[in-house]
């Protein structure tokens, strides 16, 4: 089948990080099925235009016009790319960008659609016009998906008659992937923690908490090194903080790094730090649960909903008092959770293939009776 997936957040060309997991499920659905990727977000382009992108069919347009042009851009961008590859079903990832596409492709063209939401609660426009847009726009397609149980939950508070359902999102098999086992990057005398994060926003990923957090656990006997995988508009601002409370001998910065060196460096921690004040889901807490980390998780919504608590430390979000005493826990147990239980548990849940198959199946339906 012929699959187009249209996304809200992609990164320009060239940048192999920002909404990987949006590419990550394109691939591994492309050794089955055409598939292609629409961005019609990105400000770098003028009209619109298509290449191949590491192997994977990638439209690209923007669309920042007034309503009414705007409306008439959303038409011919369809069109467009309804010439050049024919979708067969649509998979629009985030109802407030994606969905107004994939709801014209199917008004104009008859395209089925299937929606997958990403973004939490805390970042929606819940004003009762766009209240009432969406659920038209949930209305019309044929399944409706959410990346946790937690986000699942609260979407069908809110848009009841939707039908939320939950698919996680997909992880490639870390150990597949997975760079070289020689080069040492855990640090002696301590334990070694991880956190990977984009630094998008100054407070959202709540280091802000952390940092002193760490400061004042490390004012003990037994010391926690903290390795920090991500880069972005706030990296700078986050080695400025170290340094201004003198915690940067305790961390190291890796700026962005690609999966093969992220996983290496994951698989030498003693445990993982998710301390986010909100998620709708987390990658990163899943790639940690496929390795066998213990986690600390604080319970920002879709985070904490993905990993069982006997496989994790769960603590309150926005408190540095919180997480000191999650990670004093963790010191005293981090060797206490049963690794092969929740690498188990992480490849039933969110292994990529898992994943494509609930997917597969939701297309294929799709296709064959167009709506609901």
């Amino acid at each position: 089948m012929n699959i187009l997936m249209i996304v809200t957040w992609y990164g320009k060309k060239n940048d192999s990080f920002t909404g990987n997991f949006h590419y990550e499920l394109a691939c591994a659905l492309q050794k089955k099925h055409n598939v292609a990727l629409f961005f019609p977000f990105d400000k770098t382009i003028k009209g619109i235009e298509y290449d191949y992108e590491d192997g994977l069919l990638t439209f690209r347009s923007n669309n920042e016009k007034r309503r009414l042009e705007k409306v008439k851009k959303i038409y011919n961008d369809i069109k467009y790319i309804h010439n050049i590859f024919k979708p067969d079903v649509i998979h629009a990832h985030v109802v407030s960008g994606a969905g107004s596409y994939a709801l014209l492709a199917k008004m104009i063209f008859g395209v089925p659609y299937i929606l997958t939401e990403h973004a939490p609660l805390e970042m929606m426009n819940l004003s009762k016009k766009n209240i009432c847009k969406t659920k038209f726009i949930l209305k019309k397609s044929y399944a409706n998906i959410a990346v946790s149980t937690d986000l699942q939950n609260k979407l069908n508070s809110i848009y009841i008659k939707a039908n939320f359902q939950c698919i996680y999102n997909g992880v490639i098999d870390p150990y597949t992937i997975i760079g070289n086992y020689d080069k040492i990057y855990r640090k002696k005398d301590c334990l070694n923690a991880i956190i990977m994060c984009g630094f998008y926003s100054k407070t959202i990923k709540g280091l802000q908490f952390l940092f002193p957090a760490i400061k004042k656990v490390n004012e003990g006997t037994k010391k926690i090194h903290l390795h920090i995988c991500g880069g972005g508009k706030y990296l700078g601002y986050y080695i400025s903080l170290a340094k201004q409370i003198n915690i940067e001998n305790d961390i190291t910065f890796y700026d962005m790094c690609d999966k093969s060196k992220m996983y290496s460096i994951l698989n030498q921690m003693d445990f993982s730090i998710s301390c986010s004040l909100f998620e709708s889901a987390g990658v990163s807490v899943e790639e940690s649960c496929m390795m066998g980390k213990p986690q600390l998780i604080t319970k920002s919504g879709g985070a904490n909903s993905l990993i069982p608590d006997e496989y994790c430390i769960k603590v309150e979000r926005g408190s540095t008092e919180a997480l000191v005493n999650g990670l004093f826990s963790m010191i005293k147990s981090y060797n206490l959770f049963d690794k092969d239980l929740i690498i188990k548990y992480g490849y039933n849940n969110f292994e990529m293939g898992k994943i494509c198959r609930s997917y597969e199946e939701l297309y294929s339906k799709a296709i064959t009776t167009g709506s609901i």
